[in-house]
């Protein structure tokens, strides 16, 4: 399994309460790099970061990893619904028109050494 993988951002340390007020499902990482409005959730949050380190904090937050979670999960598991296969679709659009503005070139570019950090 790719690292990156291992990188969902643990929303729910620092967001438990769903201070945005919305419905969203704990899962969801749209909105995991947000800082948290309690002072003691940034804190919790800031702490976290500081101990997962560069890497992870790259893999966790960055669009493309995001994106790239998504993609592979749609290939590993089966959709089985029809909201499964929606979001995959949606995902696959986004990846698509991501990779389509900045090559997958720069992308590695971008990542070489990060391994090493």
């Amino acid at each position: 399994m790719p690292a990156f993988m291992a990188a969902n951002p643990p929303r729910w340390l620092w967001m438990w309460s769903d201070e945005d007020g919305s419905d969203d499902d704990e899962d969801d990482e749209t909105h995991a790099n947000d800082a948290p409005e309690d002072p003691q959730n940034q804190k919790i949050k800031r702490i976290f970061e500081d101990a997962a380190g560069p890497l992870y904090r790259r893999f966790a937050y960055d669009p493309f990893y995001h994106l790239a979670r998504g993609v592979f999960r749609g290939a590993l598991f089966p959709t089985r619904h029809s909201w499964d296969r929606d979001m995959l679709r949606d995902t696959m659009e986004e990846w698509n028109e991501m990779v389509s503005e900045k090559g997958m070139g720069e992308w590695r570019e971008e990542t070489e050494g990060l391994a090493s950090l």
